[in-house]
């Protein structure tokens, strides 16, 4: 089948593909960067920023708060506490700079502390159940770098059967690409350009 003009007449091999290599490009490949300079800190950033970006597509066009983060972490990163990665991880570093604190921000908070670290496999407890630290979730930093990259592809591989979600990847597609990106239609990739920016400038530098 000869696909129609633009991004609407895409196939979902098409379409899979174009987001699988500007995920690859733009967020895989910076997150691996960062860890190669010893820059995990911007690297969990931007590995943050790709689930942001991940539940954006998967609803399509619309901003993502969250609803619809933990929505796409319920579904495709199972072994995670949704609430952890939202408040503690997104909203810590996009606000904070830092992993966000429980029951400090002037809100309360459910989700649990979320420690940090990379090179320990065996410290790996994403959803705290494990009980590697006491009340926290640990998440290693190559753990979760394989599970949002499996959790990206996952929601890809599920667009075969899903008509709704292959049109919410299309229209997500033409709205927002990190390649292009246009002004105010998707403000959390100008700000993940310039966090890459600011930490590439800091933390690669030699």
């Amino acid at each position: 089948m000869v696909p129609l003009s633009g991004i609407s007449g895409l196939t979902q091999a098409q379409v899979a593909s174009k987001l699988r290599k500007i995920a690859s490009e733009f967020y895989f490949s910076q997150a691996d960067s960062c860890a190669a300079g010893g820059a995990y800190f911007a690297a969990f950033i931007v590995l943050t920023s790709a689930i942001q970006y991940s539940a954006g597509l998967a609803i399509g066009i619309g901003p993502v708060n969250g609803p619809q983060f933990k929505a796409f972490c319920s579904t495709y990163l199972t072994a995670y506490d949704a609430d952890s990665l939202w408040l503690s991880m997104r909203c810590g570093f996009f606000h904070r700079g830092a992993p966000q604190i429980p029951g400090t921000g002037g809100r309360a908070m459910t989700a649990r502390p979320v420690w940090i670290t990379h090179g320990r496999a065996m410290s790996h407890d994403p959803s705290g159940s494990i009980g590697v630290t006491s009340g926290k979730v640990t998440i290693n930093y190559e753990d979760f770098r394989k599970d949002v990259e499996t959790a990206f592809n996952s929601m890809l591989a599920c667009s075969v059967t899903n008509g709704t979600l292959l049109a919410n990847l299309r229209s997500g597609l033409q709205a927002a690409s990190p390649g292009s990106v246009r002004g105010k239609s998707n403000p959390i990739l100008g700000k993940v350009r310039t966090f890459w920016t600011c930490f590439k400038f800091l933390f690669t530098r030699k």
